[in-house]
């Protein structure tokens, strides 16, 4: 479901290929509260912004942690159009999980 979601937004991802330092400062202006980005190994760390999920169809303490998988699809399409390259995405602490933000590991 988060794969698909990223897709309909792919115009969007799409005006960042290439220009991940620009997308992440975009992504800065909304969600995401930092990044940490280590090119050598790899890895692309980002934290979200504390507070509730902002995912619409969350309801704490109704929704199970699982719900957040969705997310993966959705890390994983975004940071592959604008890197120009597959990646894949891990959870690394969720809302829902009882942590005071969502952040995710991104391999490239």
């Amino acid at each position: 479901m988060g794969h698909e979601c990223a897709l309909r937004n792919a115009p969007f991802f799409e005006k960042y290929r290439g220009d991940l330092d620009g997308f992440l400062a975009a992504a800065k202006d909304s969600w995401l509260e930092r990044a940490e980005y280590d090119e050598k190994a790899g890895l692309l760390r980002v934290f979200g912004k504390p507070g509730p999920c902002y995912y619409p169809l969350v309801k704490i303490g109704r929704t199970p942690g699982r719900f957040c998988d969705c997310t993966l699809g959705w890390q994983e399409a975004a940071y592959s159009i604008v890197l120009g390259k597959p990646v894949t995405a891990e959870i690394e602490e969720t809302v829902l999980g009882g942590a005071p933000r969502c952040s995710f590991i991104i391999r490239i």
